[in-house]
């Protein structure tokens, strides 16, 4: 959300179908559904806050020594729906993944970006953080 840090609300013309978000998940953005603009003295949010968030797919790939984690930025205009204009970027978006067997966890790989970070490795579980994901990331762990 670079950029946007003094912006309230940002413009959507796509569709929203409703997520269900895990406990403890950090929501960047919600939805605030469309109301009336005219008449002016009609025109006000009905809910200026909702718990509809915004959108990450996220499919995990348990591989021969390794996870693989496909996440894709579907936050813009054209979700659903084509052609995509253009990227809204967001993040930082934080990863937390349980480790199976064999696979250590502390150096994932960002192949999009090309980045090999660092995670915090605790009780079985690796945690790290993703600066920016524009279209996609792929993360691979080993």
């Amino acid at each position: 959300m670079k950029g946007f840090e003094l912006t309230d609300i940002l413009p959507f013309g796509g569709i929203i179908t409703q997520l269900k978000v895990d406990a403890g998940t950090q929501t960047l953005m919600t939805f605030i559904p469309e109301f009336p603009i005219y008449p002016p003295e009609t025109a006000w949010m009905r809910e200026p806050k909702t718990n509809i968030p915004g959108m990450i797919d996220c499919n995990i790939y348990k591989q021969e020594g390794r996870l693989v984690i496909h996440l894709v930025n579907l936050t813009s205009a054209a979700t659903w729906r084509q052609p995509l204009d253009e990227y809204i970027p967001v993040g930082p978006i934080t990863v937390k993944v349980k480790l199976p067997e064999g696979i250590n966890g502390e150096f994932p790989n960002l192949l999009v970006t090309g980045q090999r970070i660092i995670a915090n490795v605790s009780e079985g579980w690796s945690q790290f953080q993703i600066a920016s994901i524009l279209n996609h990331e792929l993360v691979v762990i080993t």
